[in-house]
């Protein structure tokens, strides 16, 4: 009887363990591909942002190089292209880290660097960082090929991989859409302003092109896909879009008309619908296009995924037909000894339950010794089997932690091959699970410090000021390190770090287990503490968290020094939203900052009236910038010998609807403490250069600006940018800083400063001698004219202070001018001093460029020009920044 069960049943057993070995191969093989997938995908989606930086990188180009500012075509159109230019490059940078092209990083910035010079160099600069982007995203492209034939290889290896290859295929005319389509938008924007294209062909040529290319990328997919593929519904979906079709449209009737008439600046609101669809049109669907993109690589995972599952699956059932066919194999060998019937046909009735998975039933083991073997044999493998659903089913709930703590006792070879892929797959869910919690926590924490970021915490502040059980008041503590900044400039930025995770380790210390600690950047974090019973309690808090703080820090060895200040808000059942409270212990922070170090303040009825103040006045601002109610006015400054006007200095006014001519200093103050000085310092920049180009043969004007916008990354263009759209020497143009300003970052300073000066532009320290920068300085700083402050010129103390600037500055070869001159007194007084240039009320008040040609050499000698501030006016010149 061994004979004849054990030859079919040896068979049956070998067959089965190499068909099982085949599918475990299979499977391997499919999670392999997986890996090969991703890898590809992320490649695919660096070179598509990399052509993304590359369009929008040369719209912004294009827009400088024919005089618009991209500011106005984003108040026009509603796309920042040099913000779409940004958030490009940072995917790039976020993609090219993680990918085979690592390395290029520093070829990436060298590129990088000649298109951020696009808007001081022409348009063979242009063609020169276009070609280099180009054969940088041919590099990537080429890798991507070779990818997709390795893949295609190892996929061709296993059977059933048509739907993977078909998904692959899709993926690939999905991503070169989208490219086409981004192309294609800028070469049809580019017409507009008669410019070529990136590598020598003309921009019509180019948008001819792209356009072929989109619409054999879209047949190939109809071509190809499946009814239900997310890629085609997503694609009929996209072509379908107003925005698509418009920009169709338009670009169709360029490509048949062989271009259209370049636009003028001037053309502009004529042609406005055309520019219009062309560029928010354009801009709409390179955007929406990325969605064909991502359905297309969700059927690559999906088909991954199905292939992997087609392996795991053939695993199971193989593993079940060779248990199914012994049994069979072991039946058919007692058939043929007729006193073992019985037996035998229980026996192969158990086997037809295990095929119709009805798996609590157990064979009898009576009769023949060999039949009782076989019965406890099948009832062991029925027991095992029955285990492994009752696993499969709690992995199907999550339950993972169940079949992995479990009994997982298992009899004989198949029981441990059932465990050992059993614990395989609970491996693989808790690892996504993991990665899931991980990812969770990265969204939510910082990653310096791990505490809470800004999201999580103003997330936090929402639920406890919302939260209709509280039982007393919610306290936002604003903490604000002071010194921090001299602890990077002096020991480094890891030094920075360490210093950060130490503050954040004390916080959570200082203010108790029941409070939320967050960092919200920088060197700024965010306690918030509920039912907080009075305001005195916050105080106390932040009293224990100032003190933690000022404990000395050893890094490396080295004691540094630290301290904060604090600002407090409360709600008080005010009804106050979260964003508000943060503002309000922000101002508050504000305030204990001003008043010195290690400080706390609590937000009160007066910083909330200045908040409401602020508010408005800066609503009242960007009406202004909007409805255009600034008014440059000039001053002159003439030159010693003579008292000729050599110059003027550009001071601003606000005429208000309502409160009439406002001079700065009711609002530059303010608007230094946000990107508003920005925006102000582009007006006056813009409107200076409007009226130099109208006064061909006039004298050149000065200009302040503010230390924010001097170390901001678009301080080089916004000069240079209106000079030439105006067509203005840039010799003509005075940019002034002030001492402080410079000193706040001085390397990012100096280069900006270095940067004008190669392109012709004078560059003069303003209010000299009122800061810490003193002489010491000038030698590291690119520097053409001092001004010296107005303080110096009027004490007569000061005499020798002056003598000595001149002095230094005749070494340095610099000219100094000389503010405040009220008297005739002064000027003989700055004339034997050595003092180059002069200038103040003795010599002219400011007026709007119509009234100011009134100069020192028209009137008589030793005369003060008396005449007053127009009519309305709030205020004469006070002695600030900006007139």
């Amino acid at each position: 009887m061994l004979v004849f069960a054990g030859v079919p049943l040896a068979a049956g057993v070998a067959f089965g363990y190499q068909e099982i070995d085949g599918a475990l191969a299979e499977r391997t093989e499919a999670a392999q591909i997986q890996e090969q997938v991703d890898e590809l995908i992320q490649l695919t989606e660096l070179r598509a942002s990399l052509i993304d930086e590359r369009n929008y990188a040369s719209a912004v180009t294009a827009l400088s190089l024919t005089g618009f500012d991209p500011g106005l075509v984003n108040l026009v159109t509603g796309v920042d292209v040099e913000n779409e230019r940004d958030g490009s490059a940072a995917r790039v940078d976020e993609l090219i880290v993680d990918s085979a092209f690592a390395p290029e990083m520093d070829r990436l910035q060298e590129i990088r660097a000649i298109a951020d010079a696009f808007d001081i160099l022409d348009e063979s600069d242009l063609s020169e960082a276009g070609r280099l982007y180009t054969e940088f995203e041919l590099e990537i492209g080429a890798a991507v090929d070779a990818r997709l034939d390795e893949l295609l290889d190892d996929a061709g290896r296993i059977s059933s991989t048509g739907e993977l290859i078909n998904a692959l295929r899709i993926f690939t005319a999905a991503t070169s859409f989208r490219a086409a389509t981004s192309n294609a938008s800028t070469a049809a924007l580019a017409t507009y302003f008669g410019l070529p294209g990136l590598e020598g062909r003309t921009a019509v040529a180019e948008l001819t092109g792209e356009m072929y290319r989109a619409s054999r990328d879209v047949s190939l997919i109809r071509r190809i896909a499946d009814a239900d593929s997310a890629a085609l519904n997503q694609l009929e979906t996209f072509l379908e879009l107003p925005s698509f079709e418009r920009f169709g449209t338009v670009a169709t009737d360029i490509t048949n008309a062989g271009g259209v008439e370049p636009i003028a600046l001037e053309d502009v609101t004529d042609r406005i619908d055309e520019l219009l669809a062309v560029f928010s049109d354009g801009n709409a669907a390179v955007a929406s296009s990325f969605d064909v993109v991502t359905a297309a690589g969700s059927d690559v995972d999906g088909a991954v995924d199905a292939l992997r599952e087609r392996a795991q699956s053939g695993a199971m059932r193989v593993a079940i037909s060779v248990i199914i066919g012994a049994l069979v194999a072991i039946g058919l060998s007692f058939v043929l000894i007729r006193v073992i019937v019985r037996p035998l046909d229980r026996l192969a009735e158990g086997a037809q339950r295990i095929r119709d998975g009805d798996l609590d039933q157990r064979i009898p083991d009576d009769g023949p010794v060999e039949i009782r073997g076989a019965a406890l044999a099948l009832n062991e493998a029925t027991s095992s089997l029955e285990h492994f659903r009752h696993q499969t089913d709690a992995l199907a709930r999550g339950e993972v932690s169940a079949v992995v703590d479990g009994d997982d006792s298992q009899v004989g070879a198949l029981g441990e091959s059932i465990r050992a892929a059993v614990d395989t797959l609970a491996e693989s869910i808790s690892a996504r699970d993991e990665l899931r919690e991980q990812l969770l926590h990265e969204a939510s924490h910082d990653g310096l410090t791990q505490l809470a970021n800004r999201r999580a915490s103003l997330d936090k502040l929402r639920a406890a000021v919302a939260s209709p059980w509280k039982r007393g008041n919610t306290a936002v503590l604003f903490v604000d390190l002071d010194g921090f900044k001299s602890i990077n400039d002096h020991h480094g930025h890891r030094a920075g770090d360490v210093a950060l995770r130490i503050v954040a380790s004390r916080l959570g210390s200082a203010v108790g287990a029941d409070a939320h600690v967050g960092r919200l950047g920088g060197d700024e974090f965010i306690v918030i503490i509920e039912e907080v019973p009075t305001p005195a309690v916050a105080v106390q808090v932040g009293e224990r968290i100032i003190e933690a703080v000022c404990v000395p820090i050893d890094v490396a060895g080295t004691s540094l020094a630290l301290s904060a200040s604090v600002g407090v808000s409360l709600d008080d059942g005010r009804g106050v939203t979260a964003q508000a409270m943060l503002h309000e212990a922000d101002v508050a922070v504000y305030e204990a900052k001003r008043a010195g170090s290690g400080i706390v303040r609590v937000c009160d009825e007066a910083m909330r009236t200045e908040i409401e103040r602020s508010a408005r006045l800066e609503s009242e601002l960007r009406r202004a910038l909007r409805s255009d109610e600034f008014e440059l006015w000039l001053q002159p400054v003439v030159d010693v010998d003579g008292l000729v006007e050599s110059s003027r200095e550009a001071l601003i006014r606000w005429r208000h609807p309502e409160r009439g001519l406002v001079m700065p200093g009711d609002f530059i103050e303010f608007a230094e403490r946000s990107d508003l000085i920005i925006d102000i310092d582009r007006w006056v920049l813009l409107d200076a250069a409007r009226v130099l180009a109208a006064d061909p043969g006039g004298t050149s004007i000065a200009v302040n600006v503010s230390g924010r916008h001097l170390t901001s990354e678009s301080f080089v263009h916004d000069v240079i940018a209106p000079l030439r759209a105006h067509d203005v020497d840039p010799s003509r143009i005075i940019v002034e800083v002030t001492e402080s300003s410079v000193l706040d970052d001085l390397g990012r300073a100096a280069d900006h400063l270095d940067q004008l000066r190669e392109l012709g532009v004078l560059v003069a320290i303003d209010d000299f001698g009122t800061g810490y920068a003193s002489l010491s300085y000038l030698r590291q700083l690119p520097v053409d004219i001092i001004k010296i402050d107005r303080s110096f010129t009027r004490d007569e103390g000061s005499q020798s202070l002056v003598s000595m600037v001149v002095e230094t500055a005749r070494l340095l070869d610099l000219t100094v001018t000389a503010e405040g001159v009220e008297d005739e007194q002064q000027v003989e007084t700055l004339r034997r001093l050595g003092v180059d240039r002069l200038q103040g009320y003795h010599f002219g008040r400011p007026r709007p460029p119509a009234q100011a040609q009134v100069t020192a050499d028209s009137r008589p000698a030793g005369s003060v020009d008396t005449l007053l501030a127009p009519e309305g006016a709030v205020a004469i010149d006070a002695p600030v920044a900006r007139g």
